[in-house]
């Protein structure tokens, strides 16, 4: 996943954007205008000791101190602090808040979302890289398969986990792919391809149901 993070990070020229309807596509690193997410909580350079603040300020998330991996839950009004989920793995990746206060984090090739105030995380997907629309009605990513193995990649409903597949192959949604993301009225998702070229899907047309194992 690093290599492919460098490969797209790497695509710097920008270009034009392609006609109205399922798909608008544009070239270069930078994120597409309206391309949004649920706010990461630790992006490049941000230190994992700091507690990051859900958008409503209600609540608080951090790495615990025990054994293995654990996110520290924080209620700020009273200053309770409970386990939100715990890890025998080198857990979690793209921590995110979304609005209010639904947290999203990738165990392995599992993400999951956390309600704190019902206090238990819910599988969502398979995927091991993602981005979580700002809402927290939609999770978009893929997974990291092994060599020779069909690539997994989808746009998946939080409330039911109903899952969509993207057309085509190597579709990438998630921080190793940064200009990726959802438009700003929540209508499209877009996606990028291992290239760097950006596509931007209407949500509404992609009707090609994930397998099931």
């Amino acid at each position: 996943m690093r290599s492919l993070g460098l490969l797209l990070l790497a695509v710097a020229v920008l270009g034009g954007c392609g006609s109205a309807g399922q798909t608008q596509s544009t070239t270069g690193a930078g994120p597409p205008l309206g391309s949004v997410h649920a706010r990461l909580c630790y992006p490049r350079g941000v230190p994992l000791t700091m507690a990051c603040r859900s958008p409503d300020g209600q609540w608080t998330v951090e790495f615990g101190s025990g054994p293995g991996t654990q996110l520290i839950l924080t209620r700020v009004s009273t200053g309770t602090r409970t386990e939100g989920y715990s890890s025998h793995d080198s857990c979690c990746a793209d921590i995110a808040w979304a609005l209010p206060h639904r947290l999203f984090f990738a165990d392995g090739n599992h993400t999951f979302a956390l309600d704190p105030t019902k206090g238990r995380a819910r599988f969502v997907a398979a995927f091991s890289d993602f981005y979580a629309s700002p809402d927290g009605a939609w999770v978009a990513g893929y997974d990291s398969p092994p060599r020779l193995q069909p690539q997994f990649a989808a746009l998946v409903n939080v409330a039911n986990r109903s899952c969509v597949l993207f057309p085509g192959t190597r579709n990438y949604v998630g921080p190793h792919a940064p200009a990726s993301g959802f438009s700003r009225d929540g209508k499209y998702v877009v996606v990028s391809k291992s290239s760097g070229r950006l596509t931007r899907y209407r949500i509404a047309s992609l009707n090609d149901p994930c397998p099931t194992e």
